[in-house]
């Protein structure tokens, strides 16, 4: 009888001091690791909401071009709509800007804040000339897995956007003001409209547009993280034509 009343006062007595500051480190150590995995969490959303994003990015402007047959311009002054062409000759102001994503009714920032860059090949938005099975760019729009292009994604395509991604440098915000920082590298330098890096204005491309998309990186030394995350995305040649064909927008 003695033994059950014994036990049962250690029973109500709780936790002792060692016990409590168990608990109490093991909870710390549950809680430390969410943290730390916390932050990759959020970042893997954000990619998938990129490619989300990107989808609708490429089916709206499919849809425009079976309405219009042919591409919209780039947004230039941060309104968000597609600049107007020139009555004459139907052509863009600009070849490059950034998505013009209220004529287009898609998202205007990516999933870190940054207005989404944009170019157009001059031969697939031009208003008096509308695309054909034979339009083709003089000077074509290349993805490219490294500068050499020796590994070429995707060649003549007629629009490219980009999404300058966690670093955001070369990038616009949501307010349009270019951020100030210059891309740590070549890479997302030739994303940033690398023909003219102060981005304001139009620059041409010197043979072929060339757009650098490869898997993220730091600097080499890696003295800055995330020096190279841009996420390009295109529209291939193909699917706008075979799209426009089985609409009936290209006879």
């Amino acid at each position: 009888m003695q033994l059950n009343r014994n036990a049962l006062r250690t029973l109500q007595s709780g936790f002792t001091l060692a016990e409590a500051a168990t608990v109490l480190v093991i909870v710390a150590l549950v809680l430390g690791g969410m943290l730390i995995g916390l932050p990759t969490q959020l970042e893997n959303a954000r990619l998938s909401e990129a490619r989300t994003q990107s989808d609708n990015i490429s089916a709206a402007l499919v849809g425009y071009a079976l309405r219009q047959e042919y591409l919209p311009c780039p947004d230039t002054n941060g309104d968000a709509l597609e600049e107007p062409r020139a009555p004459a000759t139907g052509a863009c102001p600009s070849q490059e800007g950034w998505l013009p994503s209220a004529t287009l009714g898609v998202n205007q920032a990516d999933p870190w804040g940054s207005r989404v860059r944009y170019r157009v090949a001059p031969e697939f938005s031009n208003a008096n000339t509308p695309i054909t099975l034979a339009t083709t760019a003089a000077n074509p729009l290349q993805v490219c897995a490294d500068q050499p292009c020796t590994t070429p994604l995707a060649q003549d395509v007629p629009a490219v956007w980009v999404m300058h991604g966690r670093n955001a440098l070369g990038a616009r915000n949501s307010h349009f003001t270019l951020n100030a920082a210059t891309p740590a590298t070549s890479d997302e330098r030739d994303n940033a409209n690398g023909r003219n890096l102060t981005d304001t204005a139009d620059a041409a491309c010197p043979a072929a547009c060339r757009f650098i998309m490869h898997q993220p990186q730091d600097a080499n030394p890696p003295t800055i993280p995330f020096a190279f995350d841009d996420i390009v995305n295109w529209l291939p040649l193909g699917i706008l034509l075979s799209r426009m064909t089985e609409a009936g927008a290209i006879p």
